[in-house]
């Protein structure tokens, strides 16, 4: 399994798959279902839950500062993260847009993390591309940070056209 990657529009058996290769390799794996989240405040207390943050918190920059962080458990093989129920959603756009700047931060770490999107349609295939082009631009930025950049994104089913995979 590569680290750093979001891949979107998995269909159950690879997700399965996916996840069972995450557990072999000592990874922890954490189910995002955001079907019956309301709002982004919901979304944030929800996932303070699941996580276990250590401090409250307010709003999507927290969580993603504490997503990119997870020392409190201790894992060095990574992570995977899986993400249902964003189609449709304004809140599932809202943490999908997070992804990218999520992977970035992990790769920084060298802690590998995964994120697969159950399903996916074109509004968040362009959510995660037009936030990962914003990485690559500030990567290239005479004086942004050398380890910026854009990540992997593997579009499954390949309707669109990008980097097929094998399922």
């Amino acid at each position: 399994m590569e680290p750093y990657v979001i891949h979107i529009r998995m269909e159950a058996g690879p997700l399965a798959r996916l996840q069972e290769e995450a557990r072999r390799a000592g990874m922890v794996v954490y189910v995002v279902d955001l079907s019956n989240i309301a709002d982004e405040t919901a979304l944030t207390s929800y996932l303070s839950d699941m996580f276990g943050f250590p401090h409250f918190i307010r709003g999507l920059d927290a969580v993603l500062d504490l997503l990119s962080d997870l020392d409190w458990i201790g894992n060095t093989n990574g992570y995977l993260m899986v993400v249902k129920g964003a189609v449709d959603s304004s809140v599932g756009e809202s943490f999908v847009s997070l992804l990218p700047n999520l992977h970035d931060r992990w790769r920084s770490r060298k802690v590998p993390f995964v994120t697969a999107i159950e399903g996916g349609d074109e509004t968040l295939v362009s959510i995660l591309y037009t936030k990962n082009r914003k990485l690559e631009e500030f990567g290239r930025l005479r004086w942004g940070a050398l380890d910026i950049g854009g990540v992997d994104i593997v579009i499954h089913g390949n309707q669109y056209g990008l980097r097929p995979v094998d399922e």
